[in-house]
């Protein structure tokens, strides 16, 4: 069966984990007073927060989950990793008052265990080299893909991980997929022409070869490896 096709199918059976969850509060200490928010697994609605922005001074991550906060939106600019437990003032991590986007995700994932830190993350670069500002986003099984704005020149994808890049919306039209790190799209004639993207596990990858390199895809390994 097509790898794309599988990817497609697995997604449409999927459901979000509601067993992973974080609470967010506006007050510290995890005080139950109105504004708190609850945010499921791989709940893509709080790429921005909207009145929220900026209003979280203190959390609860569920067992075997992972929270990662954003100062800006759509998972963008300085971010942190919290593991489950409780966090009593996000202010002991330069956090308070400074939340714009978040996301979920379990540690034990579909295909893969995570670690909740940045190698759970591909890593979407404005600059070539895996530089200048980013959008990160971890395996998404809501559904999903997401909207870029013809922005992205390169690409850190960790291990296990797999990132699917299409010309059109809705993953349609010319498509490219890696599943380790692209020095610069402009490689694969694809320089800020990405309008939406998925990442998905290796599993699920088809690696673009280099044009002129000779090789078929569906090799590992797909794009230009950075050490």
């Amino acid at each position: 069966m097509n790898r794309f096709l599988l990817l497609i199918l697995t997604i449409l059976v999927s459901t979000p984990s509601f067993a992973n969850y974080a609470l967010l509060y506006k007050d510290g200490n995890l005080a139950l007073n109105p504004g708190q928010v609850l945010i499921n697994a791989y709940d893509n609605s709080f790429r921005t927060l909207g009145s929220d922005n900026d209003s979280f001074s203190s959390a609860f991550v569920s067992e075997g989950s992972c929270l990662v906060v954003f100062k800006d939106s759509d998972y963008r600019g300085e971010h942190i990793f919290l593991t489950e437990g409780e966090y009593p003032s996000l202010g002991n991590y330069n956090f308070n008052d400074t939340i714009s986007s978040m996301w979920v995700y379990p540690i034990q994932g579909r295909y893969r265990i995570n670690a909740c830190d940045s190698s759970d993350l591909v890593y979407f670069y404005r600059h070539s080299n895996l530089s200048g500002s980013f959008l990160a986003a971890p395996v998404d099984t809501s559904g999903g893909f997401h909207t870029l704005n013809d922005e992205v020149t390169s690409i850190k994808v960790p291990s296990g991980m797999c990132a699917i890049l299409t010309k059109d919306g809705n993953l349609s039209g010319t498509r490219v997929e890696f599943d380790a790190n692209v020095n610069s799209l402009g490689a694969y004639n694809f320089n800020d022409k990405a309008s939406t993207f998925m990442v998905t596990y290796d599993l699920f990858c088809d690696p673009t070869p280099l044009p002129g390199s000779g090789s078929g895809g569906g090799g590992s390994g797909g794009g230009v490896l950075i050490r």
